[in-house]
């Protein structure tokens, strides 16, 4: 099934998904935190370093699921290092172009 995650989604609890709404909220402002401390004025801000994070994570396993079988074998390093990889990538074109025309 290429969907399963979202007939999961739909037989969860209220109070699951208000903790995990509350936990990306929270991973969210985390992320977005740490990318500020770590770019520093390359950054775009916390809130839009969130926002960056979160879409390069979500990019990153679109990736994963979409592209490489993920039904084979479960492999988190290659997960992960293509998560990381699609962050790392796109928060560096994102760096460079607002460097460019800023």
């Amino acid at each position: 099934m290429r969907f399963s995650w979202l007939f999961e989604l739909q037989q969860m609890s209220s109070l699951e998904l208000l903790l995990l709404t509350l936990f990306l909220v929270v991973a969210f402002f985390i992320a977005g935190f740490i990318l500020d401390s770590v770019l520093q004025k390359d950054g775009f801000g916390p809130y839009w370093n969130g926002v960056i994070a979160i879409s390069g994570v979500a990019a990153g396993l679109s990736i994963r699921t979409s592209f490489f079988d993920s039904r084979s074998v479960y492999d988190p390093a290659f997960t992960l290092a293509i998560v990381m990889g699609t962050l790392v990538l796109l928060l560096m074109i994102l760096s460079a172009l607002r460097n460019r025309f800023a």
